[in-house]
């Protein structure tokens, strides 16, 4: 049973078995005649919901396609989701989640009957009959098997999905580098997603010029453990590996004066693997074997890279070293890719940092793109590299 409120400048539809209601609202700008809005019962409080916000969480234009998973809350009637399930061909495992009070069974039986009555000439809602239909059409998106709708509070959707827990409303992507060896540089993500970082300023001052990060603001909100397979073809022990990993971090969170990891520990041989199509919560270093060719070393960093910079944080890392086309050792050997060296960089990614640019005055910082055997020289940080950490956890 429906119910309808007129005033001299609104009108209220009102669902009275659900207390749904769809208001309309005269707009005193010349641009649009009315607002259309829904306000559902959430609780003890009511929810606004509009279809008016539909780029919210992706107001800076981010790129997303098919192969993204999007968890969105709050998404209301926003014409996002449904223009990105239109516009793709997404497998289910990336299916889109929506978590939202709203019942989109009844929004829908109310929008349905706002849309019939305002096909009648001269009834009030007429004059938004184009708004109303259009707001239906996103329900009846949000309704069907496109987007999975989870209609509960953030707070109950977080603690019967608590694999949603930390990455709700945000993109997650994860960035490739690649670590080349005396090879013309590569560009910064080179492999999934894309270091849309932000360089130092100008004014040729190696501490000013020579950093970028992987994207403003992106950077670790929570200390999380990290975990080496000390395994390998060349006789580095165990508790080189863990002490020398654990040392060139401390050095990075030195230079960014903010406790930024927790502790390291050791795992059985062989049972890590780097992820490539989404992060599985833990952070990995191993040696293995890198099918490009040239390639010393790749670090995948997982985290929100877009939308608003306060939301934006780094979830994961994890670290492949190539034991096959190169030989390592912790003595810079000219023969060997020396271990310190090489992590100090890669370890770098996994903070935040992209590569520095390709000029002369910042060869020696250790995020240089690349490396050559027996190379030490970036064992320890340069004054880019202190200087690009510092802004970033600053």
């Amino acid at each position: 049973m429906f119910s309808e409120t007129d005033t001299d400048d609104s009108f209220t539809l009102t669902d009275e078995e659900t207390t749904y209601q769809l208001l309309l609202r005269k707009n005193k700008s010349p641009r649009d005649d009315f607002f259309v809005t829904l306000r559902i019962p959430a609780g003890k409080a009511r929810a606004v919901v509009t279809g008016r916000s539909g780029y919210a969480v992706f107001r800076n234009g981010e790129k997303v396609g098919p192969e993204t998973k999007i968890v969105e809350v709050g998404a209301g009637l926003s014409g996002f989701l449904p223009d990105h399930v239109a516009e793709n061909a997404i497998a289910p495992e990336n299916t889109p989640v929506v978590i939202d009070p709203i019942d989109y069974e009844q929004c829908g039986q109310l929008l349905t009957e706002a849309e019939g009555r305002s096909r009648e000439t001269g009834a009030v809602l007429h004059p938004a009959r184009r708004r109303i239909r259009t707001l239906l059409q996103r329900c009846n998106v949000y309704r069907g098997d496109s987007i999975q709708t989870i209609s509960m509070t953030l707070a109950d959707a977080v603690e019967r999905h608590p694999e949603l827990a930390e990455h709700e409303g945000k993109i997650v992507e994860g960035i490739m580098f690649v670590h080349r060896s005396n090879a013309k540089p590569d560009n910064p993500g080179g492999g999934k997603g894309g270091g849309n970082g932000n360089g130092g300023g100008g004014g040729g001052d190696a501490a000013s010029s020579c950093y970028s990060h992987l994207a403003k603001g992106a950077k670790w909100k929570m200390a999380e453990d990290w975990i080496l397979d000390p395994a390998n073809a060349y006789g580095l022990t165990d508790s080189f590996l863990l002490s020398t990993t654990g040392a060139a971090f401390d050095e990075w969170e030195a230079a960014a004066s903010a406790d930024i990891v927790g502790a390291g520990s050791l795992s059985a041989p062989g049972t890590l693997v780097a992820d490539e199509s989404s992060p599985d919560g833990l952070n990995e270093i191993y040696f293995g074997s890198i099918d490009e060719p040239n390639v010393i070393a790749v670090t995948i960093t997982w985290g929100i890279f877009g939308g608003k910079q306060g939301n934006r944080e780094l979830v994961e890392m994890d670290q492949v070293y190539d034991q096959v086309d190169f030989s390592w050792n912790n003595n810079g050997d000219p023969a060997d890719m020396d271990y310190e060296n090489i992590a100090q960089h890669e370890i770098g990614h996994g903070l935040g940092m992209g590569h520095t640019p390709t000029t002369t005055d910042c060869v020696n910082e250790t995020m240089y793109p690349t490396a050559s055997n027996g190379e030490t020289s970036k064992r320890d940080l340069g004054a880019g590299d202190i200087a690009g950490m510092a802004k970033l956890y600053k």
